[in-house]
């Protein structure tokens, strides 16, 4: 995994790892186990505040960033499912789209 890899070698060297992400609820979960894994990390990069139907992409109970804050689930797999059906409404026309 590449992104462990560049974790180890600014491990070695002490440098903390702040990824950037933007990225759908499903990426972003997943660049957060990820980053989970890694001892030097210190804060993944969120740019999708200003996207008002980001939550809306998977099927949350509740937001799934919190007062800045994300919490891994307990889930199997990354914790969250995405909801095509909304996914679906906000593709981009004119590009196919898989079911």
């Amino acid at each position: 995994m590449e992104a462990r890899r560049i974790a180890d070698l600014a491990d070695m060297h002490n440098v903390v790892l702040a990824p950037h992400n933007i990225s759908s609820p499903i990426g972003t979960m997943a660049a957060a186990y990820v980053c989970a894994a890694i001892p030097n990390f210190l804060v993944l990069e969120w740019h999708s505040a200003s996207v008002p139907f980001w939550d809306d992409l998977a099927k949350l109970s509740s937001p799934l960033i919190q007062e800045g804050y994300l919490i891994i689930s307990d889930k199997p797999g990354l914790g969250v499912e995405l909801d095509e059906d909304v996914a679906y409404q906000y593709r981009k026309h004119g590009e196919p789209f898989f079911k």
